[in-house]
């Protein structure tokens, strides 16, 4: 479309003391704290899961070493999209815009692209729970990043879980129980990760528990003045804004140590030109990116009661 001066009428007469986007002067960025952020070389970009070798087995006097060896798991290909938005105005709107409202299309338009790169990339969260967003898979089963049965690829080694049996609103006992998740995970072979929980990511609507869970120096639901150790945790609130389920939450190991990835094949860029015959400008913001898991380490979540 085209903005002519007859749809911005009230930009070409000298009555308005000053103009106002439905905007935010200034737009955080979330997702980079949370994500591990990647660059791309290619229209998409494929990993592959693989299973390390076991611990050592016993060796009796004389008798040959076992031999083990790796054991390949799937795949987890993620494809580039490519996002864009354009804007275009006359060039009599842009010569009789009093207030320079046209000259802030760029702006405009990057903050379109920052508010994209943040709902793509919180797309792995908003998607945990739904079988169609898979990682690897180590059968055929699919399997969401947040599941109460994960399998292994190592022969004998459990399935685990990283979500509760029943989802749960967010409290102290159900967050004590995503500390013990942490603690107890393992890898493909059943060895011990030791990955430590980070963040406790929440929608802005339970801000203020989530802070009174990590920050109270007594036990915030009991009244016989236990202390809080959650508080000698390094874990801390993050308030996620592009959280869809109001009452959902998780629980995600440090950036480099779980596999949640935002890869970028081109950054946000603005391109301009004008329309040789009509003397429009054209204005357009472009973007490719893929984001995803792999493996499901380091998280743990829930949708809330």
């Amino acid at each position: 479309m085209t903005m002519l001066k007859a749809g911005f009428t009230s930009l070409i007469t000298p009555l308005l003391h000053k103009v106002y986007f439905d905007e935010i002067a200034r737009y955080k960025q979330e997702y980079p704290q949370l994500f591990n952020v990647l660059k791309s070389g290619s229209a998409s970009e494929t990993d592959q899961l693989i299973a390390g070798l076991p611990g050592l087995q016993v060796k009796n006097e004389g008798a040959s070493i076992q031999y083990a060896d790796f054991i390949e798991g799937g795949e987890k290909e993620y494809a580039n999209v490519t996002y864009a938005l354009g804007a275009r105005y006359t060039q009599e709107m842009y010569e009789d815009d009093k207030y320079g409202v046209m000259k802030k299309a760029t702006i405009q338009l990057a903050r379109s692209a920052r508010y994209s790169e943040e709902v793509i990339a919180f797309g792995i969260l908003n998607n945990a729970f739904s079988t169609s967003y898979t990682g690897f898979l180590a059968t055929t089963t699919a399997e969401s990043l947040c599941d109460t049965s994960h399998d292994r690829l190592g022969t004998g080694v459990s399935a685990m879980a990283n979500r509760p049996s029943s989802d749960c609103d967010l409290s102290l006992t159900a967050l004590q129980a995503a500390t013990v998740y942490f603690q107890n995970l393992t890898n493909e072979r059943g060895m011990p990760i030791q990955m430590s929980p980070k963040f406790l990511v929440v929608a802005p609507l339970f801000r203020i528990k989530a802070n009174e869970l990590l920050r109270s120096s007594g036990q915030p639901e009991s009244a016989s003045n236990e202390i809080n150790v959650l508080r000698d945790d390094d874990m801390v609130p993050f308030i996620g804004h592009h959280l869809t389920d109001a009452d959902a939450w998780f629980v995600i190991g440090p950036k480099g140590e779980h596999d949640l990835n935002v890869y970028i094949r081109v950054p946000h860029g603005i391109t301009a030109g004008d329309d040789f015959d009509t003397g429009d400008s054209k204005w357009k913001v472009r973007l490719r990116m893929a984001a995803g898991f792999g493996q499901w380490y380091g998280v743990y979540g829930s949708t809330g009661a």
